[in-house]
């Protein structure tokens, strides 16, 4: 399954980006739209499967929880929220919210040991979460190692989405879902990547069926 990445600023140019994938995550802090424009996007799109992602830096705190809330009430199926938020603020905001979460981790200056990022998972679960993202940047094999080593090893029955950043970890956004990742993430065809080593979804469906 693959999740396209849509990062073009203002709604309408978003949902070109779309085109006809069934799978997307919508990146509001690149995109920006008003609540009432996401909204409408969500509920018009109902065919498509939406994962809603506010970095900070958008809106302030208070308006991107109001973003996310809302996003849920009108059928995103996922909320990326971020680990550094906390365990109390996180069970708390998903309270009654019809919607699933993912607790991502983020480190765009290194991979950490093994050990460091089998914690990391589990203080994402800590966080009743749906599914435990973990995405770093690749600076050796070894990296990839210890990401993809936590699908075999990890015990707790949750889902994960492990891969790397960077050109030297693109193919472990492919090789994740042979390794056990419900999904991943992909830029739309026209190369607007969100981030380093993101691969267009045509390319990257053509890996996974040469994987086959």
């Amino acid at each position: 399954m693959f999740y396209v990445s849509l990062s073009a600023e203002g709604i309408e140019n978003a949902e070109k980006q779309l085109g006809g994938e069934k799978f997307a995550e919508l990146r509001l802090d690149l995109v920006k739209p008003s609540i009432e424009e996401m909204e409408a996007l969500l509920k018009r799109r109902s065919d498509v499967k939406f994962i809603v992602t506010c970095r900070d830096g958008f809106v302030d705190k208070e308006t991107k929880f109001e973003y996310l809330r809302r996003a849920a009430l009108a059928g995103a199926e996922y909320l990326d929220l971020e680990l550094e938020l906390g365990e109390k603020f996180i069970c708390s905001f998903q309270k009654g919210l019809p919607v699933k979460i993912i607790v991502s981790y983020h480190n765009y200056d290194k991979t950490p040991e093994y050990n460091e990022l089998y914690q990391i998972v589990k203080q994402c679960v800590a966080c009743n979460c749906d599914i435990a993202k973990i995405v770093c940047t690749v600076n050796n094999l070894n990296d990839t190692g210890s990401l993809l080593g936590l699908y075999s090893s990890y015990i707790h029955n949750k889902n994960i989405v492990a891969f790397g950043m960077g050109e030297k970890a693109s193919f472990t956004r492919v090789v994740c879902l042979k390794c056990g990742a419900p999904f991943t993430y992909a830029s739309p065809d026209d190369g607007s990547a969100t981030a380093p080593g993101q691969l267009i979804v045509s390319k990257m469906k053509a890996m996974y069926k040469a994987l086959e």
